[in-house]
């Protein structure tokens, strides 16, 4: 059976939203989208994260991202976390 990847929704601040699309808008920075620009800002954030010791809000991460695996609703689709 094929790997089906499953996704979350987020919200973001409209003027936040606008600052990502004129970043994006100069296709010389590499992003096709929004969701392109977020997820590596939050890879970005999280490396950050790891390499100063500060751990705490990565296990957290970890561990919601365990329930879901556990508990999620199993169609594959979108769903909300806590």
């Amino acid at each position: 059976m094929a790997d089906v990847k499953r996704y979350v929704s987020m919200q973001l601040p409209i003027p936040l939203a606008r600052e990502v699309d004129i970043i994006i808008s100069d296709k010389t920075r590499g992003y096709r989208s929004r969701n392109e620009f977020c997820v590596e800002a939050i890879r970005r954030r999280m490396e950050d994260i790891k390499n100063n010791g500060n751990r705490t809000q990565l296990l957290e991460c970890k561990t919601i991202d365990k329930k879901e695996k556990k508990g999620g609703s199993g169609d594959g689709g979108e769903e909300t976390l806590p």
